[in-house]
């Protein structure tokens, strides 16, 4: 959060525009940010003051906007409904009175319908790459899928088209 608002969201402040959708995601690379200064609850302190100013000057800005948790891993220390520093994400967006999607929630609970949370076919059928993090364009395109989804169910039915579809069969068939 804090490298991105230095980085990235001076620029889309700059080129939004009023009712635009600023989607932001984050807890992963602030979780595992290798800064010797910043450690432990420092990093999760640091998340929190940075994407509490993000989601505070977005909608400022006149952007709706939306803060999301990540997706689950597929590595066994952090499988599960909750990880990481996503729950930063989750209740800085009711401190500042935006939206969220609890993407951590949403994609534990694919791979729990899918395989069981078993993590190997997680990582051979759903295109996890040997980071455990980053997926191949096959999981990229379920995570947007999923947002598009919370999306249409956050009201923003006119921007989704439902006509869309795409499937894949796994190597489970």
């Amino acid at each position: 959060a804090s490298n991105l608002y230095t980085t990235a969201f001076p620029a889309v402040i700059h080129n939004a525009r009023e009712g635009d959708i600023f989607i932001f995601e984050a807890g992963v690379n602030d979780y595992y940010q290798p800064n010797p200064t910043v450690g432990g609850s420092a990093n999760r302190d640091n998340m929190k003051i940075y994407a509490s100013r993000i989601a505070k000057e977005a909608k400022e800005a006149g952007l709706n906007t939306i803060l999301v948790n990540p997706n689950v891993t597929a590595s066994p220390n952090q499988f599960g409904e909750t990880m990481l520093f996503g729950q930063i994400m989750i209740d800085t967006a009711d401190e500042q009175n935006v939206q969220s999607i609890d993407l951590t929630k949403r994609t534990y609970d694919l791979f729990m319908k899918l395989y069981n949370g078993d993590l190997t076919k997680v990582k051979q059928n759903f295109g996890v790459i040997k980071d455990n993090t980053h997926t191949s364009y096959l999981g990229a395109m379920k995570y947007a899928s999923i947002i598009a989804g919370e999306l249409y169910r956050l009201g923003y039915t006119d921007l989704i088209n439902t006509e869309f579809e795409y499937s894949k069969t796994d190597k489970d068939g």
